[in-house]
């Protein structure tokens, strides 16, 4: 069971579990927002984005080697 006891004060991670999240843009500030919002509870999403992540993201992308593709 994940704990969300020091963000409670400012969100429901209950509520946010059974949202689905639509996010256009998933390059190296959108996975950043990604990360954040799913730390806060989010597990649902829908991701666009027509790009796709390539070794000339690796400089400025949050994602490993491992995840190119």
């Amino acid at each position: 069971m994940l704990r969300f006891d020091r963000i409670e004060h400012l969100l429901s991670p209950e509520e946010l579990y059974a949202k689905v999240v639509v996010q256009v843009g998933v390059g190296s500030g959108g996975a950043s927002v990604n990360d954040h919002l799913t730390m806060s509870g989010v597990r649902k999403w829908a991701l666009y984005d027509p790009d796709y992540y390539d070794e000339v993201n690796l400089v400025k992308h949050p994602r490993g080697r491992a995840q190119i593709g």
